[in-house]
């Protein structure tokens, strides 16, 4: 053989097991929106009046808008990945570790410096994070324990029995809750599901990568979605305000939750966007590694009072124009702040106890297979 044949090779071998830096991109503006979202929701806004409607709250409800979509883009990424692989016990042992260490430092350090009086009812959810602490991470460590056995389900479905499957869980948590106000409610498990299965019927049985013709009308959709997000606010503002209707204006950010139509459409389309789009990209993988702690760190129990209200609040920039300025600005410097704790965490903490914590995952591993 000769050596540009074994060169060629190995490049391959070595883009084989580079993972997709669209899908890191996609991790990092999902973050940045979510942050965005958290902005608005945690901003200490309270409900807008008809009355007082000004531009700074329709501001403030259409940044709230894509914040609960992008935790179903992060449940088909995470079918994107496991649909065909088996449960990494190890990496979800980290994640609980890495839960435990952001919500017992960050208690710690807010006592110690005192940032503002926590009340004895967060002091006891930061000690138990896993019952209390960030939703989504818990509902996705539950699920991750699910997965064998959905794998299995799915596997043995043909595609007609596969598509009845998805259609009904479409009908039954997206368009029939949409059409009457969330009329059935759910648990946080249950969008991971629908979302896996989306993601495991497209791996199954649709190409893997699809012609750009066929990647240009996913961003239609997607930019259709989004732009009709924005006019559903813009128009139900409109009508509360000439109406004089408060119903209406609380109905603004009605197509916000992650189990509207326009949301579960906006997020497979966002998805299958990014993932024909190939390339690779060492600072995104970079950057995209934290975007976990970032998510722990930023709407941590504690931090998220102390970030959106005690420090420059939000609150306090309703009514005036710097609130365009000052939400940009927020938002990246959490992102900023929090990306570089937690590459302190990875390599400087991690680094010297990454002995330690796999001698105590050995250990567990141990004792539960004796119970097993």
């Amino acid at each position: 053989m000769k050596n540009s044949e074994i060169n060629l090779n190995v490049e391959t071998q070595i883009l084989k097991k580079q993972r997709n830096s669209s899908i890191e991109l996609l991790r990092i503006i999902c973050i940045l929106l979510i942050i965005a979202h958290h902005y608005s929701v945690h901003g200490g806004f309270g409900v807008f009046k008809y009355d007082s409607l000004n531009a700074q709250q329709i501001y403030i409800q259409i940044l709230s808008m894509f914040g609960r979509i992008l935790c179903s883009v992060f449940a088909i990424i995470t079918g994107y990945y496991m649909v065909n692989s088996k449960i990494n016990y190890k990496k979800i042992y980290y994640l609980i570790l890495e839960m435990l260490f952001y919500s017992f430092t960050i208690l710690i350090v807010a006592y110690m410096i005192k940032i503002y009086p926590i009340p004895f009812s967060e002091v006891f959810k930061s000690l138990f994070p896993i019952f209390w602490g960030n939703w989504y991470l818990v509902a996705y460590i539950v699920f991750c324990f699910f997965i064998p056995y959905i794998n299995v389900m799915l596997q043995r479905l043909n595609q007609k029995e596969f598509k009845r499957l998805l259609i009904s869980l479409i009908v039954v948590w997206s368009v029939i809750p949409t059409l009457t106000h969330n009329c059935w409610k759910f648990s946080n498990l249950d969008f991971f599901f629908v979302m896996y299965c989306t993601r495991a019927y497209e791996r199954k049985y649709i190409k893997v990568n699809e012609p750009p013709n066929k990647n240009y009308i996913n961003i239609c959709i997607l930019l259709s979605g989004i732009l009709l997000l924005i006019i559903s606010v813009l128009l139900l503002d409109f009508l509360g305000v000439y109406f004089k209707s408060q119903m209406l204006i609380d109905l603004a950010t009605y197509f916000r939750e992650y189990n509207s139509v326009i949301s579960v459409i906006i997020a497979v389309s966002m998805f299958r966007f990014f993932k024909n789009i190939n390339f690779y990209s060492c600072i995104l993988s970079f950057i995209a590694s934290s975007v976990v702690g970032i998510y722990l760190i930023h709407d941590n129990l504690i931090m998220r009072k102390f970030i959106w209200e005690v420090l420059s609040p939000n609150i306090k920039y309703i009514n005036s124009n710097y609130i365009y300025i000052h939400s940009i600005l927020k938002i990246l410097l959490v992102f900023m702040i929090s990306l570089i704790i937690d590459k302190f965490r990875i390599y400087v903490l991690h680094k010297y106890l990454e002995g330690f914590e796999d001698k105590i995952f050995n250990f567990l591993i141990k004792k539960i297979k004796r119970l097993l």
